[in-house]
C-alpha cells in the first residue's frame, strides 16, 4: 500500500472530482493522503476533508509564496494544530526562485517577510510538538540556516519534519537529515531531466525517505503534463525503488549498492577468519610434529603449491605414523582426519550405473 505524503485535493482541479480520484486511489493502492493547507482562508476546507474521510489527514499553514493573504500568528497556527486530524505545521519555507519573472525583479533581501512567516512556523511547531512541512526552492541555504538558528537540530526536542517535493543537491540533503528531517520526492523524479535528482534519492536512506504527487502539479511520467492527483504515486515509489536499485514492486532485486558493498566485504571478512581457523587447527594439529610443518609453514608464506604438498604430506604420514596398525589409513585416504591442509582436493566422485551393490561373499 502506499501514501501520498503531500497533495492539494482541495485546488480546483482536483475538488470537483474527488469521487473519481477515491475511487483511483483505492485501485492503485494508495490508502492514505495528507492534504496540505497554503494559506488560513483555505484551512477549513481542508480540514473537513480530512473529517469527512478517514484516510485523509491535514496540515496547517501559509505557503511561502502567497502574498495578499491573511499572516499567520503562532496562536493562530496552534489554534489550528490542535484540530482532530491535524498531524503537521506548513506548508512553509522559503522560494527565491524565478525573482525577476514570479517576484517582480525584487530581490532576496525583500523578502524578509517570507522568512519572518517561516520562523512564526516553526516555532508554532516546537510549541505544539508537530512535524514541519518545509518549502524550499532556490533558497536551501537560509532555510538551513533558520532552522539551526530556531533551534532545530536534530535533538529530541526539535519539530523535525520533512522537506517536501526536494529538488536540491545531495549536500542540501545531507543537512536536512542531519536536522532530523526526512526528504520527500514527487513525479520531478520519474523526468528524463531528472537524473541528478535521482542520484540524491539513491544516496537518502530508505528509513529517511517519503513519495508524495504535489498533485494536480508535477505528474509523474507517462501522465506528465496532465492534472497530477494522489493514485499516480506508485508511480514515484517505482522510480524511487528503480534509482535504489531494490525492487519494492516485486518484492525483492537487487540491494542497494552500500547494502551490496556491505554484503561483499562480510564475505570476504569471512573467508579470511575462515583460512585463519583453518591455519589455527593446522598448527594445533601439527604442533607435535617438529620438522616437517616448519617447512610447510615456511613454503605456505611462499605460496609454493609443490613444497606445500610434499609437507603436507609429510606432516600427514607423521600423524599415520603414530596411529596403531589397526587404525592406520591409506595413502589414498580423504578422509577429515587425513586431508592434507590446502592441497587436498576431492577426486571425481563414482557415478551409479543402476546395478545393485556387489556385497561380499562370507
Amino acid at each position: 500500500m502506499f501514501v501520498d505524503s503531500h497533495c492539494h485535493l482541495t485546488f480546483p482541479e482536483l475538488a470537483s472530482q474527488l469521487p473519481q480520484i477515491r475511487e483511483a486511489m483505492a485501485q492503485a493502492g494508495v490508502d492514505r493522503a495528507l492534504c496540505i493547507c497554503t494559506t488560513l482562508e483555505e484551512f477549513e476546507e481542508v480540514h473537513a476533508l480530512a473529517m469527512r474521510y478517514d484516510n485523509f489527514w491535514a496540515s496547517a499553514g501559509v505557503h511561502p509564496d502567497n502574498e495578499g493573504i491573511a499572516e499567520p500568528t503562532v496562536d493562530k497556527l496552534l489554534e489550528l494544530a490542535a484540530r482532530p486530524k491535524v498531524v503537521a505545521i506548513g506548508e512553509t519555507g522559503l522560494d527565491y526562485y524565478q525573482m525577476d519573472e514570479r517576484k517582480g525583479g525584487r530581490s532576496i533581501a525583500d523578502l524578509e517577510w517570507q522568512r519572518d512567516r517561516f520562523r512564526t512556523h516553526i516555532r508554532a511547531a516546537h510549541a505544539c510538538r508537530k512535524p514541519l512541512i518545509i518549502h524550499t526552492r532556490a533558497s536551501s541555504d537560509d532555510t538551513i540556516a533558520i532552522l539551526k538558528e530556531e533551534g532545530e537540530d536534530g535533538s529530541p526536542g526539535s519539530a523535525g519534519g520533512v522537506f517536501h517535493c526536494f529538488t536540491e543537491t545531495a549536500q542540501v540533503a545531507r543537512a536536512a537529515l542531519d536536522l532530523g528531517f526526512y526528504i520527500s520526492f514527487s513525479g520531478i523524479l520519474t523526468f528524463k531531466s531528472a537524473a541528478d535528482l535521482r542520484e540524491v534519492a539513491r544516496f537518502v536512506p530508505q528509513d529517511r525517505l517519503l513519495i508524495e504527487t504535489d498533485s494536480p502539479y508535477l505528474a509523474p511520467v507517462p501522465y506528465r503534463g496532465k492534472v497530477n492527483n494522489p493514485s499516480y504515486v506508485p508511480f514515484v515509489a517505482k522510480q524511487v525503488a528503480r534509482a535504489a536499485r531494490h525492487d519494492h514492486g516485486s518484492g525483492g532485486g537487487a540491494h542497494q549498492p552500500q547494502f551490496r558493498d556491505a554484503v561483499q566485504r562480510r564475505e570476504i571478512m569471512r573467508n579470511h577468519l575462515k583460512f585463519l581457523l583453518y591455519l589455527v587447527l593446522t598448527i594445533a594439529f601439527s604442533s607435535a610434529h617438529a620438522g616437517s610443518y616448519e617447512d610447510w609453514f615456511a613454503a605456505l608464506k611462499r605460496d609454493d603449491p609443490r613444497t606445500i604438498s610434499s609437507c603436507s604430506s609429510a606432516v600427514s604420514m607423521r600423524t599415520r605414523s603414530t596411529r596403531p596398525a589397526a587404525t592406520a589409513c591409506s595413502s589414498r585416504c580423504r578422509t577429515a582426519r587425513c586431508r592434507p591442509p590446502r592441497c587436498w582436493s576431492p577426486g571425481p566422485r563414482p557415478r551409479w550405473n543402476g546395478a545393485a551393490p556387489r556385497t561380499k561373499a562370507r
